[in-house]
């Protein structure tokens, strides 16, 4: 996925993580993330830990039977890996505007946060 909205101003921008970008993006339902964790950092995709890890098992316990992860668009609301001290609101702001611009931008039937 090409860059569109720049990152000026995040402070997590100089922290060394990897900006996470949504992924199968032409699915009908979106599922909106926290936040990427250390897998995610690493990879540069969401929801990319083993298949057993904790956050990838609460979330498929919620989906419908033979459903899984796959089935979804997954965006993280926060796009790079947030400081110990949690996500801080001036990147909240500026990752807000990526997910906003994939929402306008393709037809989600629904959107799970």
């Amino acid at each position: 996925m090409q860059t569109r909205i720049q990152c000026e101003g995040c402070p997590y921008k100089s922290n060394g993580s990897k900006r996470v970008d949504g992924i199968n993006l032409d699915k009908s339902i979106l599922l909106v993330m926290h936040s990427p964790g250390k897998n995610e950092d690493k990879s540069g995709v969401p929801l990319s830990g083993t298949k057993k890890s904790s956050a990838t098992k609460i979330i498929e316990s919620f989906l419908p039977s033979g459903k899984r992860i796959d089935d979804y668009a997954v965006e993280e609301l926060v796009r790079c890996k947030p400081t110990k001290g949690g996500i801080d609101g001036c990147a909240l702001a500026i990752c807000y505007r990526y997910l906003e611009e994939d929402i306008v931008s393709h037809s989600f039937k629904r959107i799970v946060t």
